[in-house]
């Protein structure tokens, strides 16, 4: 277990960095075990039907039993928007650092933890990390993790939302995402590659205190 005086320190690191990054533009941060230089790519458009956020791997069949430690309390305005990965270059990887989706154009300059449904409903968690097992997570509407929730279990079963993979011509390498389009068009999901480890998510607020982005952090806590 990390010491709490380790934890708060952490929980600072990360704030700062959060805030470096939506500053200056190619900055070099440093966690355990890397330097490396962030630099960000918009990546397309996550569809929110329902404005709730869902955290988890979008391509497994989760039980019904987990939307509420799955889904942020926060719910935000149904629509359309941009996500942003923020990518650590050293001198021999290059990974996912953030994920971000953006809500609108504001400058964010405060970080809250972003808690689930079940966190803000249980006071007495003092943590509010979330749990990478097979190196890939991401992000989904509800609607989606119920609709994927309702399918039967099998051999057969699919996730409602289809994912091809994303392949990188330039450097002819498969790149750690993807987004993945439901038959109607009517909701999509993020899917994100990263390591097994414990990650921490936050709201982004702008100088008025008003929520304008949603950020994981996959970086500083390795």
């Amino acid at each position: 277990m990390i010491p709490n005086n380790t934890f708060k320190g952490q929980i600072m690191d990360a704030k700062r960095n959060l805030k470096l990054i939506h500053t200056v533009e190619g900055v070099t941060l440093q966690n355990t075990y890397d330097t490396a230089k962030v630099s960000c790519i918009d990546i397309g458009e996550i569809l929110l039907p329902s404005g709730e956020i869902v955290m988890c791997d979008p391509e497994r069949r989760h039980a019904i039993e987990d939307l509420s430690r799955k889904t942020f309390s926060v719910k935000v305005p149904a629509g359309v928007y941009p996500v942003i990965l923020y990518m650590a270059a050293t001198e021999d990887t290059s990974r996912i650092a953030f994920a971000e989706i953006r809500f609108n154009n504001n400058k964010p300059v405060t970080f809250v933890s972003a808690k689930s449904v079940y966190d803000a409903q249980n006071s007495n968690r003092k943590r509010y990390g979330y749990i990478v097992h097979d190196n890939q997570t991401g992000l989904m509407d509800a609607e989606a993790f119920k609709a994927n929730c309702s399918r039967s279990k099998g051999m057969h079963w699919k996730p409602v939302v289809s994912f091809d993979e994303w392949d990188d011509d330039e450097r002819n390498e498969v790149l750690p995402y993807g987004i993945g389009y439901a038959r109607d068009n009517r909701l999509n999901a993020i899917r994100l590659e990263v390591a097994k480890g414990c990650y921490y998510w936050y709201w982004g607020k702008d100088s008025k205190g008003n929520v304008c982005c949603l950020i994981g952090d996959f970086f500083t806590y390795l």
